[in-house]
């Protein structure tokens, strides 16, 4: 009886386990905040340099919208005088007292940056507008507007306009020609609403 007692006895307290484990914690806890020091400290730093970055990007963005802005207006005002004003496709020059021809300032360039017209009335403000401001108030001829006019149409307007892209003198009659058969606001609510009847079904 005394053995049995003495074996169990011994079970115990081989088989107990340590229960003061505070060192063992705070070695942890240790550890763990000596790692996280310097992980805190790159998080600051890096929260830093996303704020400084943000500032500079805000700042960017600002000028940006600032110049945006600006050349808006001035897209914006000589779009408006283009499609509202249409004396000038009478051959009235005089009639825009704020053009001044500067053909020295026409660069070849400007065609190749010019989008051509194919015939699509949704184009046609974008286009008039475009040309009268960096062609038409520009060069002085209309031998020189009209071959530039004739480059920026479409091979089949340009086709179609043959006889018309020939004669210098026909180049008001030209435009003319080309606001009644593409500027009408009728052919432009046609376009769109074809344009409506032809989109694909969601």
């Amino acid at each position: 009886m005394s053995v049995s007692r003495s074996c169990r006895r011994g079970r115990s307290a081989e088989g107990s386990v340590p229960t003061d484990v505070s060192p063992l914690v705070s070695s942890i806890e240790e550890h763990i905040q000596a790692a996280l020091a310097p992980l805190a400290s790159a998080v600051a730093d890096l929260t830093r340099e996303v704020q400084e970055c943000k500032i500079a990007q805000r700042h960017v963005k600002e000028e940006l919208n600032g110049r945006s802005k600006t050349g808006c207006d001035e897209r914006d005002r000589v779009s408006d005088r283009a499609v509202t004003d249409w004396s000038w496709l009478d051959g009235e020059d005089v009639s825009s007292p704020d053009r001044t021809t500067a053909p020295w300032a026409f660069q070849p360039s400007t065609i190749a940056s010019m989008e051509r017209f194919d015939g699509d009335p949704k184009k046609w403000p974008t286009f008039i507008a475009t040309f009268r401001a960096l062609v038409h108030d520009i060069l002085p001829s209309n031998a020189q507007r009209l071959a530039v006019l004739g480059q920026l149409l479409s091979p089949k307007l340009r086709n179609g306009f043959a006889g018309l892209l020939a004669d210098p003198s026909m180049y008001y009659e030209l435009l003319r020609r080309l606001r009644r058969m593409y500027g009408d606001p009728q052919a432009l609510a046609k376009a769109s609403l074809a344009e409506l009847i032809n989109l694909a079904p969601l």
